[in-house]
């Protein structure tokens, strides 16, 4: 009986034992998923990151098109943006244009506010490629050969462009950028419709304030 009683005990203990101390294995194996886990990145951490507002300014070269180069020759002009980074592929882009352009009499003043999505299509190390599109709102106005200035009338338009980032370090870029204009056309009374197209040929240094 006693042996039995002894042998009763010696098996929970054994029993128990082997419930309550995982063995090495087990820990290795536990300690391996826990480090696995925390190393893959986590689906949310894009929404974590900070550097998301972005500013630039531009300087380049206006390139008339349609009855806009009847107008005026080919000048510099002067671009802003704003760049919000909402994911690794799009960004919110927004900038303010502004040339002057002159011919003989006549001359031709070119504002604009432009609003559009920003998609960076190739990234390599710090180079991004990238496409922009959206619409934009003209104030054109001018004066042509008569002495009449057109009237002071804003038009809606499109715009759409391509070019290089290249990001200096975390709160520095630079880049290049082709970008295209055309207003819809602005119907006048007392001289020639102002209608025409521009593209802008610029090169611009971006700075991270947010």
């Amino acid at each position: 009986m006693r042996k039995m009683i002894f042998l009763l005990f010696f098996l929970i203990f054994v029993t128990s034992n082997s419930f309550s101390k995982p063995s090495i294995r087990s820990l290795t194996s536990r300690e391996t998923a826990s480090t696995v886990e925390n190393d893959l990145p986590s689906s949310d951490s894009f929404s974590n990151i900070h550097n998301r507002h972005w500013i630039s300014t531009a300087l380049g070269q206006t390139h008339l098109m349609g009855n806009y180069y009847k107008t005026g020759n080919n000048a510099i002009g002067y671009d802003v943006f704003y760049n919000y980074i909402a994911s690794s592929r799009f960004d919110f882009s927004a900038n303010f244009h502004y040339s002057e352009h002159k011919r003989d009499n006549e001359w031709l003043k070119l504002p604009s506010v432009n609003v559009g999505i920003k998609y960076k299509f190739y990234e390599k190390d710090s180079l991004h490629l990238f496409t922009l599109g959206g619409l934009g709102f003209y104030y054109p106005k001018a004066m042509h050969n008569n002495g009449v200035e057109t009237d002071s009338k804003a038009s809606a338009g499109l715009h759409a462009g391509t070019g290089i980032d290249l990001k200096l370090n975390p709160d520095f870029g630079m880049g290049f950028m082709g970008h295209f204009h055309k207003p819809f056309t602005i119907r006048q009374e007392q001289t020639r419709d102002l209608s025409g197209a521009y593209f802008n040929l610029m090169a611009y240094c971006s700075y991270n304030f947010l």
